[in-house]
């Protein structure tokens, strides 16, 4: 599709407007406006340009971590340009997942159909099934590009052809292979396909190893100089930023469940705060530390607007509203800076940090893995293997001796 550069700036405005009225992030619409600034410098060097040619000219100029985000704003763009659709809120990629499923044969679409019920039905969350049933239909579509439209004439080389280049070299990632795996197991306990079917195509698809990444955790120097700063009467960080770094810091809370917190999240007859967690929309009460405790309260009754929003934690400038997610990086980052730590390039500084102390604090301390995921609300103990690799104190004790292997002194030297 062609970019009419005379409508640039007009569908900008529109676009941009109307991500301000639903409450979108700064950080967002700073993004969208990036990418409409790219798109210009294309146009402008070139005619016609569509929007294929955009794409194709960042993936020159830019690293690959940054392609995920321009291509979905991109398309976003595109189907606003094209349908005059906006954008669902936290799912830009709506109008091409209707594309996608539209473009299917009747089985193919059957799959999906029979994947999003079952997996709903068993509390997934909406927003993990679009992004799943996505991928199960990006690789439908390449079984009917090769001109397959049954599950029964998917072949092991058509299902690897799905996932490799034309070079033969795997460009798929782990993810996308665990996304399209999970589509096809959400219909083995359908009677509308045929079992042993569903397990064939899926030993079909490729083993891909994912990437681990190293996470980083705070030292203990760290943790204590970030909790005497945030108790300090006198400090440059007001109540509210002392208040959420504390909740951070002694409960492990997500950015998302910190900023979602109301007026009767907390039973302060029993100091137990009590939330549905925004990721898993899982119900979760956990104990609420008195040193927390008298941090939020001090916070409510000194410090906080008087206003008719529920939420506990409200911006510091009229018109007072409940902050955002994206907001708990700057106080992160303030907090960080306050208390001199973590200074260096590539610094994690984020609550996330806080998060990932509390689990390696706990590992070390022999907690169990089922007991520091209830604690840290994860709705499968999967999701807490990952802090097994920063623990450092149990990893060492697995180290192997090297006296049985003579080192030559020069070696050491």
């Amino acid at each position: 599709m062609n970019i009419n550069s005379n409508k640039l700036a007009e569908m900008e405005k529109e676009l941009i407007g109307y991500l301000q009225k639903n409450d979108y992030s700064k950080d967002t619409i700073k993004k969208f406006h990036t990418v409409f600034a790219h798109i210009r410098k294309i146009v402008n060097q070139a005619h016609p340009v569509t929007y294929e040619d955009v794409l194709n000219r960042y993936k020159e100029e830019h690293a690959a971590k940054n392609y995920i985000f321009f291509n979905s704003m991109l398309t976003t763009i595109r189907y606003f340009d094209s349908n005059g659709e906006y954008p669902a809120k936290k799912c830009h990629l709506i109008g091409r997942g209707k594309t996608c499923y539209e473009k299917l044969s009747d089985e193919f679409r059957m799959v999906i159909d029979t994947y999003r019920e079952h997996d709903l039905a068993r509390g997934k969350l909406k927003t993990t099934v679009y992004v799943e049933s996505f991928s199960g239909m990006t690789f439908l579509l390449q079984m009917q590009k090769q001109g397959i439209t049954f599950l029964d004439d998917i072949t092991e080389d058509a299902a690897l052809s799905a996932f490799r280049d034309e070079e033969g070299h795997i460009n798929k990632s782990c993810t996308y292979k665990k996304n399209a795996k999970a589509v096809f197991q959400g219909c083995l306990e359908s009677e509308t396909f045929n079992p042993e079917r569903i397990r064939k195509i899926v030993s079909f698809l490729p083993k891909i190893n994912g990437v681990r990444k190293n996470l980083q955790y705070l030292t203990a120097d760290e943790f204590k100089i970030l909790e005497s700063c945030l108790l300090a009467t006198e400090s440059p960080l007001c109540l509210r930023d002392k208040a959420i770094g504390l909740l951070a810091l002694h409960t492990g809370l997500r950015s998302c469940d910190i900023m979602g917190l109301r007026m009767d999240s907390i039973d302060w007859n029993n100091d137990v705060i009590m939330i549905t967690q925004q990721k898993t929309s899982m119900p979760w009460n956990l104990e609420l530390p008195t040193v927390v405790g008298n941090a939020i309260f001090d916070y409510i009754e000194n410090d906080r607007p008087q206003t008719e929003v529920f939420e506990i934690f409200l911006s510091l400038h009229h018109p007072y509203g409940r902050m955002q997610a994206s907001s708990s990086t700057n106080i992160a980052r303030l907090i960080m800076k306050t208390c001199g730590i973590r200074k260096n390039q590539g610094d994690s500084m984020g609550f996330h940090l806080f998060r990932h102390h509390l689990a390696t604090e706990l590992l070390s301390n022999n907690v169990s893995l089922p007991v520091i995921s209830k604690i840290l609300g994860h709705s499968s103990p999967k999701s807490t293997e990952t802090y097994l690799y920063a623990d450092m104190v149990h990893l060492k004790e697995c180290g192997l001796s090297i006296e049985a292997f003579p080192i030559g002194l020069e070696v050491l030297r």
